[in-house]
């Protein structure tokens, strides 16, 4: 998966021998997605429409835009609003298989990282009162989120690309360092379908707004003549928590320290770059594959590689964190580990966004 990310970034990457092959892939696939797209927007294809509201969340680019931060915040502006809102997951990489897993049912958690997925796992365990759901067919993960927890909003967590299921709001999620990669579908690059499909979305959302935007950005809203509001944000530092011992510290402790980092994201850059706005010193970084499931030996060379360079401290993500145990707390770690929290700050725009968001959820 790294190397698919490497190659899927940039054409230099991408020996010669294997680029035909692929282009010829992902044309094809590309076409599918498009001729797919075509059928739902003519009405050949019906979305079924399910008793609630529904806000979805997604991207064009396969992982990295930053929605499990996003879908946090509005899962969380959606509660405090009084709303009764949950959110459905396909739950990438879990081990449930059932059609329709709770993990969390607003008040407990009910399966841990391995079953439910990491990123669905995260969301249950810092969003109380607000029930998460996993399994692949949304439409029946909604309705079981309806008839059971009286859901009034569902939050679709990576829905995009799920055009079976009708919406009140599609999201997109574009990362405003390089929005639609390097222009070619899977598996040549690493879009999930033509940037074509950009002309669904009703609002957009850059993200890493720290650098300014691509220019194809606004080359593609001019060809297509998008008219839909576009908002920008950035990842920011939230809060360093000791991952064994619970215990927390204001992030200015990174300042001037060494650090060892790790991460299992689709875009570790990201991570390394803000560990540095952070005034980290990163003496190594490691990056893994998106959803790595991390072993005892791998976190035993961690702990060697953090003596013999004598840093300040060890670093990794909260997505990272929750699952480096069976049951997410740390305990069993052979050495001190410190989690950077993350949290998406809208720039600009931010009230208009929510007014956006609280509109196509019916309050207002």
């Amino acid at each position: 998966m790294r190397r698919l990310i490497e190659v899927g970034e940039g054409d230099d990457l991408l020996p010669s021998i294997l680029a035909s092959p692929l282009a010829a892939l992902s044309l094809a696939y590309g076409a599918i997605q498009q001729f797919r797209s075509t059928l739902y927007r003519r009405g050949t294809l019906k979305a079924r429409q399910l008793p609630c509201r529904v806000i979805s969340v997604g991207n064009l680019v396969s992982g990295g835009t930053g929605k499990t931060p996003l879908v946090e915040r509005l899962a969380s502006l959606l509660r405090d609003q009084g709303i009764r809102v949950a959110i459905l997951s396909r739950g990438y990489k879990g081990k449930a298989r059932q059609p329709v897993s709770v993990v969390s049912d607003g008040e407990r958690l009910r399966l841990g990282p391995l079953e439910a997925g990491d990123e669905p796992y995260l969301l249950a365990r810092n969003l109380p009162g607000v029930p998460v759901l996993v399994g692949v067919d949304r439409y029946r993960v909604g309705l079981y989120a309806c008839e059971q927890f009286a859901a009034q909003v569902v939050l679709l967590d990576d829905g995009y690309q799920r055009l079976s299921l009708a919406r009140d709001l599609n999201l997109l999620l574009l990362d405003a360092t390089r929005p639609f990669g390097n222009g070619w579908v899977l598996p040549r690059g690493l879009l999930r379908e033509p940037v074509s499909a950009l002309s669904r979305a009703q609002a957009v959302l850059l993200t890493r707004c720290q650098h300014p935007p691509h220019p194809s950005f606004s080359v593609q809203v001019a060809r297509r003549r998008l008219r839909v509001p576009v908002f920008q944000s950035c990842h920011v530092g939230d809060s360093l928590f000791e991952l064994r011992e619970g215990q927390r510290a204001p992030l200015d402790l990174l300042q001037g320290k060494r650090v060892v980092a790790f991460c299992g994201l689709a875009n570790p850059g990201s991570f390394r770059d803000l560990i540095e706005r952070l005034g980290g010193r990163i003496v190594h970084f490691l990056p893994f594959i998106d959803h790595h499931r991390y072993h005892g030996r791998e976190l035993r060379e961690i702990g060697e590689l953090c003596r013999s360079l004598g840093t300040d401290l060890a670093l990794t993500t909260e997505k990272d964190g929750v699952k480096l145990t069976a049951n997410g707390d740390g305990t069993a770690l052979p050495f001190p580990l410190w989690v950077l929290r993350i949290r998406m700050e809208l720039t600009g725009e931010g009230e208009g966004f929510e007014r956006l968001i609280l509109r196509a959820a019916g309050a207002l």
